[in-house]
C-alpha cells in the first residue's frame, strides 16, 4: 500500500515538472519570436545613407521635415513696437529702412520712401477703412514731411520760441488729422489717450525714428568723446554725473540731415551729435572759463543734457521718448 502511494506521488511530480518545462520552453519560444519580430521591425529602418524599402511604412522611413532656412536679418531694417499707455492705449508697430546708400543728399528721398510705407500701415492700425487709406496717404505725405521738418528744426530751439514753429504748420496738418479721425471705424477713445496729438505722434514717429537711425549711420565713422572736466564743471550742478554714469557719447563734427536748420546739436538716446568740430572749445583757455567758443559749446551741451535726462526717464527707449516728445510737441 505504501509502495503504491510513493509511486503515485513520483508520477505526479514527474508530470508536473514536464508540464512546467514545456510551458517554459513554449514561453521562451514566444519571447524569442517576439524579439525576432521586434528586431525585424527595427531592421526595417534604413541606416544613414541607405534607401528605405518601398513597403516601409514606419515613421523612421519618412525623412524628417526641416524648417526652411531663415533669411539673415537685414541690418538696415529697424522695427519698433510702442507700448506706451500714456500716449496709446494699444501698441503701435512701425518699421523703417536705412539703406547703405543713404547720404545727406538722399536723406529726404529715403525719408519719403519710409513714410510711403509707414503711413498706410499706421492708418490700418488705427482701423481706418481700407478704401480710404490710399487717398489719405496721398494727401498726408507732404503734410507729414513739413511737420517732421518743423519738429526737427525746433528740436534745439529755446522753449519760448518752439510755439512759433508749431503755429507755422499745425493748421494744415490739423485738418488732415481731423480727416483721419473721421475715417477711423472703431471708437477713437479705445485706441488713443488724446485724439489729435496721439494720432499726430503716431504718424510722425517714423520720421523721428528714421532720423535717429540715419544720424547713427551717417556718423558711424566718427570717434565719440566724453565730457571734459571743464564741461563737467557746468553740467554737473544741473544734471549730476549722468554724463559719465550713463556713458553719454558726444560726436563732434557730425553730419546733419536736411530739415534740422541751424541746430547746433541734436540728441538721440545716449548720443549727442554736435555740428561744430572746434576741439579747442572743449576745454577752457583760462581758469575763469571765459573763452567764447567754450561758453557756446558748453551752453549747447547744457541744453542737450536736458534731453538726455528725458531719455533716461524712459529707460533710453528711443521710440517711447519719440512718441512722448511728438505728443507733447503737439499739445
Amino acid at each position: 500500500m505504501h509502495l503504491c502511494l510513493i509511486s503515485l506521488a513520483l508520477t505526479l511530480v514527474f508530470c508536473f515538472s514536464s508540464t512546467q518545462a514545456g510551458s517554459s520552453t513554449a514561453l521562451s519560444e514566444r519571447v524569442a519570436g517576439s524579439e525576432g519580430t521586434l528586431s525585424r521591425i527595427k531592421r526595417r529602418c534604413p541606416l544613414p545613407g541607405e534607401e528605405p524599402p518601398q513597403n516601409c511604412r514606419t515613421a523612421c522611413c519618412r525623412p524628417p521635415v526641416e524648417d526652411p532656412p531663415e533669411d539673415p536679418p537685414d541690418p538696415s531694417v529697424h522695427s519698433y513696437t510702442i507700448n506706451d499707455p500714456e500716449v496709446y492705449k494699444k501698441p503701435i508697430a512701425i518699421s523703417i529702412t536705412v539703406p547703405s546708400t543713404l547720404s545727406v543728399q538722399t536723406w529726404n528721398d529715403v525719408l519719403l520712401a519710409n513714410l510711403q510705407t509707414t503711413l498706410p500701415s499706421t492708418l490700418k492700425q488705427f482701423n481706418v477703412a481700407t478704401d480710404q487709406i490710399s487717398a489719405l496717404t496721398k494727401e498726408g505725405l507732404p503734410l507729414l514731411l513739413d511737420a517732421i521738418t518743423a519738429v526737427q528744426s525746433g528740436l534745439s530751439l529755446p522753449d519760448d520760441n518752439a510755439n512759433l514753429v508749431r503755429r507755422g504748420f499745425f493748421s494744415k496738418i490739423g485738418k488732415f488729422i481731423k480727416k483721419v479721425i473721421n475715417a477711423i471705424v472703431k471708437t477713437v477713445e479705445e485706441i488713443v489717450q488724446d485724439i489729435e496729438c496721439s494720432i499726430f505722434a503716431a504718424l510722425t514717429l517714423p520720421g523721428f525714428m528714421f532720423s535717429n537711425a540715419a544720424f547713427a549711420f551717417l556718423n558711424s565713422n566718427l570717434v565719440w568723446w566724453s565730457t571734459t572736466s571743464d564741461q563737467d564743471y557746468f553740467i554737473s550742478p544741473l544734471h549730476g554725473s549722468v554724463s559719465h554714469d550713463d556713458n553719454i557719447q558726444i560726436y563732434y563734427g557730425a553730419a546733419f540731415g536736411p530739415g534740422f536748420g541751424s541746430a547746433a546739436a541734436v540728441t538721440f538716446g545716449r548720443k549727442i551729435y554736435v555740428r561744430a568740430d572746434d576741439r579747442s572749445a572743449r576745454t577752457a583757455d583760462t581758469p575763469l572759463r571765459q573763452d567764447y567758443a567754450f561758453q557756446a559749446l558748453t551752453k549747447t551741451l547744457l541744453h542737450e543734457f536736458t534731453h538726455v535726462k528725458q531719455y533716461k526717464a524712459v529707460g533710453y527707449l528711443d521710440n517711447v521718448f519719440g512718441a512722448r516728445y511728438l505728443f507733447d510737441f503737439c499739445k
